[in-house]
């Protein structure tokens, strides 16, 4: 059964944009190439940024039906409609006990690019290990030093999220020159984890 409290934290994830990108490539390149996440180390590029990527086929950019169609054509993925217009989540096939989200794709506003992805953990098994390191940590906090080099420090963080009465927060960390977001999610009774959101860098979460 789905985790009821994922709906909620879905309403944290609006305002995106669009942004058309550039051909797909297993490496980093100039003119807006995508780099595949799960071809290449993310801690290998120094230039990476969040808008300029691709995962198991999917990117920013997409329209809803050509990202459903990458979906059904990964024997790893299925699709899940979400009850929020303009977005649906993407799990993990092999996951039958908990939540299987792998992917949540947003195209608010009745855009018709895909212009936000966030990657939950449960996606690190399809990345390479300096990649997985993005996704397995507790909290930004907790990172290992190569990472938080890497990402270098956020350029705001901002309470997204902030339920007491259930011990839900929220904390998006934002990576302007990265157009990466990094999420702490902090839930009474659970283990703390982050969450990875790449999107358009000018629909980055504003500043409170």
């Amino acid at each position: 059964m789905r985790n009821p409290r994922r709906g909620v934290c879905s309403l944290a994830f609006l305002g995106i944009a669009t942004l058309l990108l550039g051909p797909l490539t297993a490496r980093a390149g100039e003119g807006g190439e995508r780099v595949d996440l799960a071809a290449v180390d993310a801690l290998s590029e120094a230039g990476l940024r969040g808008d300029r990527v691709s995962l198991l086929g999917l990117h920013l950019g997409m329209t809803w039906d050509e990202a459903k169609a990458a979906v059904a054509a990964h024997p790893d993925m299925s699709y899940q409609a979400d009850s929020n217009p303009g977005r649906f989540y993407v799990n993990d096939t092999s996951i039958t006990d908990g939540d299987p989200a792998l992917f949540y794709c947003q195209w608010p506003d009745s855009r018709t690019d895909m212009g936000r992805m966030v990657i939950y953990p449960r996606a690190t098994r399809f990345v390479p290990e300096g990649t997985r390191k993005l996704l397995a940590a507790p909290s930004l906090a907790e990172m290992p030093a190569d990472v938080k080099a890497w990402l270098g420090e956020p350029t705001r963080s901002v309470v997204t999220l902030d339920i007491p009465a259930i011990g839900l927060k929220l904390t998006t960390h934002v990576f302007e020159e990265r157009s990466i977001e990094v999420i702490d999610y902090v839930s009474s009774g659970e283990p703390g984890h982050v969450s990875l959101a790449i999107m358009v860098p000018e629909l980055l979460t504003p500043a409170k």
